[in-house]
């Protein structure tokens, strides 16, 4: 499956990006400009294998990002160009492309940043605006003026917007910036969004994906997060119910249940459904992972899929000390 992994990587170290219609099914999935944010997402989900294919991907994946980084650490899903729409630094991708450089030992100063871009009530957003708290911040105010300036058109269309916000955001931002004096209040907001069922999916039509963030930052120090893990247990026993709706997310589902300690008789159900279906169709397809704000277009990935299914396997093997 690594090898499988390694072969969709191209030259330039991305993992190539695909999007769907969904009014229009039938066009099926296509290739997009180039994103580092899957290419982030699949090293941070292989991060703990140890292999020398891992070795490779990481170095050129590495390499990708951060050739797509701009002004002082920040990046945005893609960069300007006259085929897609243009879209200012965000959190999101600043978040997991800072995260995943962690293990390149890449440390960035820009935590500040995703600090400062909040709204009054403290909460982090989604996108760099030239907001009063940049005016005396390296004249990133008058940066932020000028990227907002150039994606005008996304902005006057309302596709993103000055106050927006996202639980599952929030959770891949907290990856990154981690548990401490600094975030305690921004994480008890995630908290309190959860367990009141108040959460907002701007761009993650599943809670799944939600709960699979969360469970990440958990893993990786924001240690509150273990007061939803009841919540969370809860909505995936439910779904097994329900039904997975495809291999990334039952993989998601497991991977979730491992950094929590949940439930190891659902694991493991969990675990011999994705084996059976990986060896029966050999391969992994696109599954979707995030959606437009509009709910038009999809986003999924093959290699986004292979990773996370090689993360919950991985996972679960080392847990139970399978080999």
């Amino acid at each position: 499956m690594l090898q499988q992994l390694k072969n969709k990587q191209k030259e330039n170290g991305c993992f190539e990006t695909y999007q769907r219609n969904i009014f229009h099914p039938q066009k099926g999935w296509q290739p997009v400009q180039d994103s580092p944010f899957f290419t982030a997402n699949i090293l941070l989900a292989i991060q703990e294998v140890d292999d020398p294919i891992v070795k490779e991907i990481q170095e050129q994946g590495f390499r990708f990002l951060r050739s797509t980084m701009e002004v002082n650490g920040l990046w945005r899903f893609w960069h300007h160009t006259s085929s897609h729409l243009s879209v200012p630094f965000d959190a999101d991708d600043t978040s997991v492309c800072s995260q995943a450089l962690l293990a390149n030992n890449m440390i960035l100063n820009n935590k500040y940043l995703l600090l400062a871009n909040k709204d009054k009530k403290g909460y982090l957003l989604n996108w760099f605006f030239p907001r009063k708290e940049f005016l005396l911040m390296q004249n990133y105010f008058w940066k932020f003026l000028w990227d907002v300036f150039r994606c005008s058109k996304a902005i006057i269309s309302k596709k993103i917007t000055y106050t927006e916000k996202d639980t599952a955001v929030a959770a891949n931002i907290l990856l990154y910036l981690g548990e401490s004096e600094v975030t305690k209040e921004y994480i008890q907001m995630v908290i309190k969004e959860i367990l009141e069922d108040n959460i907002v999916l701007h761009y993650y039509e599943d809670r799944i994906i939600l709960y699979y963030h969360i469970s990440r930052a958990y893993a990786a120090g924001v240690v509150s997060f273990n007061k939803v893990r009841n919540t969370i247990h809860q909505h995936l026993i439910n779904q097994e119910k329900k039904g997975f709706n495809n291999i990334l997310l039952s993989s998601t589902a497991l991977t979730i249940l491992i950094h929590f300690g949940l439930d190891s008789s659902l694991q493991k159900r969990i675990y011999e459904s994705i084996k059976t279906g990986f060896e029966r169709n050999k391969e992994c397809g696109h599954n979707e992972y995030f959606i437009t704000k509009d709910r038009y277009f999809w986003f999924g990935s093959d290699a986004l899929t292979t990773a996370l299914v090689l993360e919950a396997l991985h996972c679960y093997q080392k847990e139970n000390h399978i080999k």
